[in-house]
Parts: structure tokens; C-alpha cells; sequence
């Protein structure tokens, strides 16, 4: 029961974080909450298969709608999930027992998951949708996730980055990561007004996601194209790779 509670509290503290960092600093900022239930369980007894997927593409396209019908113009989505997830979810249920079978089927699976999640974000070309990259220190060209690894104009990808500007030690990587911001150390408020100090690219995402709601307060006329041509833009190439940091300063001035 404990170890029950302390997911659900995490999962509370993530989601607290994660706003209050996407509204720091934007006194025209309104955040809107969508939440999907997720297992807690610290064993699941039930697999990730096809039925829980068609259901979270459903739950994906309502949240979409609802983002939608509220006139909203960045959404951060600070989750994701992978192939290898589903199939260990599989494996450790008992679902599909035969390594070989297991690997296929978590394939179509994974495969109706990003098809249904490309399809509801797409649906809504107002919106811009900022994913993190995750925090696997691996590179997501091999390692396919979503909703970061959806090819779609108006869905951008961050990784994250340390105080000096240099690669977080703990953000994925690769070539179709669109931007990167701090993810070390981020201060952000919780349940209960505590300020923690968290890390990650769940943290990255929602400074780019803040910086978006910045650039349309200050130009509510721009499209979701010239928001991300603005963040982008003014970027700054930082460490050896030359990784694509945001400059918010950079970026508001652009569009003022």
C-alpha cells in the first residue's frame, strides 16, 4: 500500500512540477489540466496490449478535442512511451510468454499507439505539442518513442541540457530532436506550494513550452510555424554537437 501511495504521490508532484515551470513567469498564462489514468500498481497485472492502447489513442483524441474547445495553443506532454515498454508490460504479465511472439506483437501494438497518437495530434494544426525525449541517455533514432518520436509540423521534441549548456547526462539524443533546454536541477513548485528541484527532460519541455505561451502573449497573431521559426531561430549551438539551446530573450524580442 505504501509503495502504491508513493506512485500516485509522484505521479502528483511530476504533473505540479511540470505546470508551474510551462506558467513561471507569465502572468497572461492559463493552465488547462488533462489527466489520463495510468497503472500504479508497482507489478501491473495488466499488460499494455491491444485494448489498453485503442483506449489511450480514444483518451488522446478526447484530450485533443477538449485542448481544442478551449482555445489552447501549446500543450505539454511530458510522457512517453516505448516499444520496449509494452513488451516488458507483456513479459511481466504473463501475457505473452514466447520471447519471439512478444517481440511482434509489442511491434503492432507500439505501431496502432503512434499511428492513433499521429492521427489526434494532427487534428489539431493550431495547437503546438512539446514532447520530451526522455531520459535514457540513448539515441531515439533506434530506440523509437512517442509522442517524441511523431514527425508532424506542429509537434516539436526537446532534450535537455545542464547549467553550463552541455548535453544533461541523463537526456536522449539524436537528429530528430528539434531543441533542447535546462534539465538539471529545474525549481519548480508542488502539491502543497513546496519548491523542489527536479530533473529531467519532463523539465526541459515545459521551459519550451513556456517560452511558446511567452512569444504568442507577445504576438497572440502568430502561427504555430513562426512560434517554432522564433524558438528556433534564435537558438544558440552549444557544446561540440552544436545542439540547438533556446534563448528566450532572443526569441521574445524576434516577435515584438
Amino acid at each position: 500500500e505504501f509503495q502504491i501511495s508513493l506512485s500516485v504521490t509522484t505521479n502528483y508532484i511530476h504533473g505540479q512540477h511540470v505546470a508551474d515551470v510551462a506558467a513561471d513567469g507569465n502572468d497572461l498564462a492559463k493552465i488547462l489540466n488533462v489527466r489520463f489514468t495510468w497503472p500504479t500498481d508497482p507489478l501491473p497485472t495488466e499488460p499494455m496490449d491491444e485494448v489498453f492502447v485503442e483506449g489511450l489513442v480514444a483518451a488522446a483524441q478526447t484530450s485533443v478535442d477538449f485542448l481544442k474547445a478551449n482555445d489552447v495553443k501549446v500543450a505539454n506532454l511530458s510522457w512517453r512511451i516505448t516499444r520496449p515498454m509494452i513488451e516488458g508490460m507483456l513479459r511481466i504479465t504473463g501475457a505473452e510468454p514466447e520471447a519471439e511472439a512478444r517481440q511482434e506483437r509489442a511491434a503492432a501494438i507500439f505501431e496502432t499507439l503512434e499511428d492513433g497518437l499521429t492521427e489526434a495530434y494532427a487534428s489539431a494544426p493550431e495547437i503546438l505539442f512539446v514532447a520530451g525525449a526522455g531520459n535514457e541517455d540513448e539515441n531515439v533514432e533506434f530506440t523509437t518513442s512517442v509522442p517524441a518520436g511523431i514527425t508532424l509540423p506542429n509537434l516539436i521534441t526537446i532534450g535537455a541540457v545542464d547549467r553550463e549548456l552541455q548535453p544533461a547526462a541523463l537526456t536522449s539524443y539524436g537528429a530528430s530532436i528539434d531543441l533542447y533546454a535546462n534539465g538539471f536541477e529545474v525549481p519548480g513548485r508542488v502539491p502543497g506550494g513546496r519548491e523542489l528541484n527536479l530533473s529531467g527532460t519532463s523539465m526541459a519541455a515545459p521551459q519550451v513550452a513556456n517560452l511558446a505561451a511567452k512569444i504568442w502573449a507577445t504576438n497572440p497573431d502568430l502561427t504555430v510555424a513562426e512560434v517554432v521559426e522564433a524558438m528556433t531561430e534564435t537558438s544558440t549551438a552549444e557544446g561540440e554537437e552544436g545542439l540547438a539551446v533556446i534563448h528566450p530573450a532572443n526569441a521574445i524580442a524576434s516577435v515584438q
